[in-house]
């Protein structure tokens, strides 16, 4: 990515735009690009391709209004450790005294942490000076519930409903105060102007649904697509037996509603 911190003569203008990209296998890997680039530019339009995005917080840390940036991306498939295909190690800048921000696993530092639902993420920062900073965040493609606890003052702030959290602060690193906390995703049903939460919890070998409605049939696949069961549910609490930790694909239906999702089991 560009230097934010660099003020460029021209206004608008970055120098170039740089992208992480990280595989198991460059032979079955395949790449794709939206681009908003025009005719006028030398591209066709028409050459742009989509691409499906993952669920990302970015959250940024605003110091002498310049932001500096870390994200956090929600992966089913991921874990809360480190995964050597969906996390990118922190790599710290040259000059001591520029502003830091990273997700912490263990003792070390990554510009990009992906984790499942459920998850609990330390955030560290570096900062020159004592004095007043602001976290920024982006969280509107998130459909989980997402807060952000400081625990020196005690304030858990949804980050869903607000973008902004301001705070005061002693200079140098501070690794053991701010901790992202992502929720499970939470499936609602329309049923007669009534709303229902669904919530659909990966557990030890076994998936569990909460607050179902009556007759939902479930079907559990495989992550292959081979299907492993399907039934028919009363209203309640349905128990799903898998026969091992991984990934699955699980579908609900009923009269009022379909879902389809993935959900990993320990």
């Amino acid at each position: 990515m560009y230097n934010p911190g660099y003020t460029y003569q021209a206004e608008g203008f970055k120098p170039f735009t740089s992208y992480f990209l990280k595989t198991n296998s460059s032979s079955a890997t395949e790449l794709l690009f939206t681009s908003n680039l025009t005719e006028r530019q030398g591209i066709p339009a028409s050459k742009a391709v989509a691409i499906k995005t993952d669920e990302t917080i970015l959250l940024g840390l605003n110091v002498d209004k310049t932001d500096y940036s870390t994200i956090i991306r929600i992966k089913q498939d991921a874990t809360s450790e480190y995964d050597l295909l969906y996390d990118a190690p922190y790599i710290a800048p040259m000059l001591t005294t520029t502003p830091q921000i990273y997700s912490i696993i263990g003792s070390n530092q990554y510009a990009l942490n992906s984790v499942p639902e459920k998850s609990i993420v330390s955030i560290g920062i570096k900062v020159p000076f004592s004095g007043t900073y602001t976290f920024n965040w982006n969280v509107s493609r998130i459909s989980v519930p997402v807060s952000l606890t400081d625990k020196v003052t005690g304030e858990t702030i949804n980050m869903n409903t607000t973008e902004n959290y301001t705070f005061t602060t002693t200079s140098g690193y501070i690794n053991s105060r701010f901790i992202l906390n992502i929720d499970q995703k939470v499936y609602t049903e329309n049923i007669n102007g009534m709303y229902r939460e669904i919530r659909i919890i990966g557990k030890e070998k076994s998936i569990q649904i909460e607050n179902l409605s009556e007759n939902t049939k479930i079907s559990t696949y495989e992550i292959s697509g081979k299907l492993l069961n399907t039934q028919i549910y009363s209203p309640g609490t349905a128990i799903i037996n898998v026969p091992e930790a991984g990934l699955y694909l699980l579908e609900l239906t009923n009269t009022h509603n379909s879902i389809k999702t993935k959900v990993i089991c320990r």
